[in-house]
């Protein structure tokens, strides 16, 4: 049975509308990323979702039932089953991370056992009589999805969870909590601005852009990335330029050359090029470098060609002046606007 359904989800708050007609569904075991920039939304899906928030429009299906619909809240918060996450963590300072986990469990006759097991899940066994403070960031983000899990949860819900650590730690832990919510087989919702979150760790990305924001892309990461329905999903999910040209079948003709095409297209389009599809060869031609920043195995450069001012990744990096010219490698998406 599929753990979440949203069904064309509206919301607003006065006259400002936020979200319309919004539908996708998690299935358990599996994460959906819901990527969009600041204001787009993605929190008033997520508070949807959680029961903080009673959407004007739409359905919301947890485990086949219907907990709102059409502005109305059929099944409260605390009865949802549906487990979140806040970016703060929110644990009790004033409890060990055992009575955390237990908090909302501690009526339960195998309440023991249950966080036992969690803890083991979470690899904080050893730290059960320690109080958050006493913890590391990531520590505590195990602890509070460990008490997030307690319930038996048929959704889980992350709200940033990763926006306050630091580089390597976020990639290090987003790994760990995603192996623990597979091996735990509930479905989550991760609500994020940051595409390397969204890419790196989700089954599936729904985008959301625009105003009042819709779905403007649901699928694999490495689709939403190499085959972006829209100019706008090709800017949320990296870096990218664009290039119009004409298309003819499997290639278009561009002031850059041929370009080969993800799917066939015929007449005036707009190509989505990433940094890594392009190549300058210095020596003759008509493009120049502007910038260089140096990024340890790759520098990244803006160059001016006769498309426009580009932005691509090289592993050999000319100087600002060099010239020459500038070619597309690799299949690139028809976008449009």
């Amino acid at each position: 049975m599929t753990a979440l359904r949203i069904e064309r989800l509206g919301h607003a708050y006065g006259a400002a509308r936020v979200l319309s007609d919004v539908s996708f569904a998690v299935e358990p075991g599996t994460c959906v990323a819901v990527l969009g920039a600041s204001g787009s939304g993605k929190t008033t899906l997520l508070r949807s979702v959680a029961g903080f928030v009673t959407p004007a429009q739409g359905r919301i299906f947890v485990r086949g039932a219907v907990v709102v619909e059409d502005g109305r809240e059929r099944v409260p918060a605390e009865r949802r089953r549906v487990g979140m996450v806040f970016q703060d963590y929110a644990l009790f300072a004033h409890m060990t991370v055992r009575e955390n986990v237990e908090f909302g469990i501690h009526r339960d006759p195998d309440r023991a056992e249950r966080v036992r097991g969690l803890l083991a899940l979470v690899g904080l066994s050893e730290l059960a009589g320690r109080r958050p403070t006493e913890l590391s960031g990531g520590q505590q983000q195990r602890v509070a999805l460990a008490r997030a899990l307690a319930p038996r949860p048929a959704v889980i819900l992350l709200d940033e969870p990763f926006a306050n650590l630091d580089a390597a730690l976020r990639a290090r832990l987003g790994e760990e909590v995603r192996d623990i919510l597979r091996a735990a087989g509930v479905a989550t919702l991760l609500v994020t601005h940051d595409r390397a979150d969204a890419l790196s760790l989700a089954d599936r990305v729904a985008v959301l852009g625009g105003t009042p924001a819709r779905l403007l892309q649901l699928d694999t990461p490495e689709a939403v990335y190499a085959r972006p329905a829209t100019r706008a999903v090709a800017a949320l999910t990296g870096e990218v330029s664009f290039l119009s040209g004409t298309a003819r079948g499997q290639v278009a003709e561009t002031p850059l050359g041929p370009v080969a095409l993800t799917a066939a297209a015929q007449g005036a389009v707009t190509l989505a090029v990433r940094p890594e599809q392009l190549r300058f060869d210095a020596g003759e031609g008509t493009s120049r470098v502007l910038s260089r920043r140096y990024f340890g195995p790759r520098s990244h450069l803006r160059v001016a060609t006769p498309a426009g001012e580009l932005g691509m990744d090289a592993a050999d990096a000319p100087a600002p002046g060099t010239a020459g010219s500038v070619r597309v490698v690799g299949a690139c998406a028809a976008v449009a606007d």
